[in-house]
C-alpha cells in the first residue's frame, strides 16, 4: 500500500512538472539571467493535483541564460540544529538550459506510524526526473503526528549562484506547545547559519539545490 501511494504521487508530480513547464515556455524569449523563484499560484488543474498528492508542496520555476551540466536537489535533516543526514535527493546530469521546474512534495499520510516520505522532481525541456525517498534516520521519538509544523519556501526571485549550495525551502516540526516561528529570510540569501536557525525545532528538513556549470 505504501509503495502504491508513493508511485501514485510520483506520477502526479510528473504531471505537475509537465504543466508547469508548459506555463513558463513563453518566458524563454525574454530570458536574460539565471534565476529561480517559487511558484505562488497554480491553475485549477495543477492545484487539484498538488493538494491530492501532498500535504506540503513547493514548486520552483527556473530560467537559464547559460547551460548547466548538472542540477542537484537534496534534503538535509536536522535535530535541534544538529545535522543528521544530507544524502537523500535527486541529481540530474544533462544539458540543462532555457527554463524548467523543481517540485518538492511530502504526501498525505493516514497512518500515524508511517515514516516521513517525500518526492523530488526536476523538469527541463520536456525531460522529467523524479525520486521518492524515505527518512532512513527516523526514530520512535519522531512522532510527527503529535508535533506542530511550519514550512516555507523561497519568497523572492533569486539569482542562481553557479556551483554553490542555496536554500529552496524548509519544514520545521516541534513538540513545543508555545508555538513556532519561521526561519529567518536571511538563510535564503546566504547559508552558513543553519544550526542556530534550527535549534528550536525538534526536527527540521532543509531543501537545498546546486546548479553546476
Amino acid at each position: 500500500m505504501k509503495r502504491l501511494k508513493i508511485l501514485m504521487t510520483v506520477g502526479l508530480l510528473t504531471t505537475v512538472l509537465y504543466g508547469c513547464e508548459e506555463s513558463i515556455a513563453s518566458e524563454k524569449s525574454r530570458q536574460k539571467d539565471n534565476t529561480i523563484s517559487s511558484v505562488q499560484s497554480f491553475s485549477d488543474r495543477e492545484n487539484t493535483i498538488l493538494t491530492t498528492a501532498a500535504e506540503t508542496a513547493m514548486v520552483f520555476d527556473f530560467q537559464l541564460a547559460n547551460q548547466y551540466k548538472e542540477i542537484k536537489v537534496w534534503i538535509e535533516k536536522y535535530r535541534f540544529g544538529k545535522l543528521i543526514d544530507d544524502k537523500s535527493g535527486l541529481s540530474g546530469t544533462d544539458s540543462f538550459k532555457d527554463s524548467g521546474t523543481i517540485v518538492f512534495a511530502a504526501p498525505r499520510s493516514v497512518e500515524e506510524d508511517m515514516p516521513f516520505t517525500y518526492q523530488i522532481g526536476i523538469g527541463n525541456n520536456g525531460q522529467f526526473m523524479t525520486t521518492a525517498q524515505t527518512d532512513e534516520n527516523q526514530t520512535k521519538d519522531d512522532q510527527f503526528e503529535k508535533m506542530g509544523m511550519v514550512w516555507g519556501s523561497l519568497e523572492e526571485e533569486k539569482s542562481i549562484p553557479d556551483n554553490e549550495d542555496f536554500l529552496l525551502g524548509y519544514i520545521g516540526l516541534s513538540s513545543d506547545d508555545s508555538g513556532m516561528s519561521s526561519i529567518s529570510s536571511e538563510l535564503f540569501h546566504k547559508l552558513g547559519n543553519e544550526q542556530e536557525e534550527l535549534q528550536d525545532y525538534d526536527i527540521a528538513y532543509l531543501i537545498k539545490a546546486r546548479f553546476i556549470r
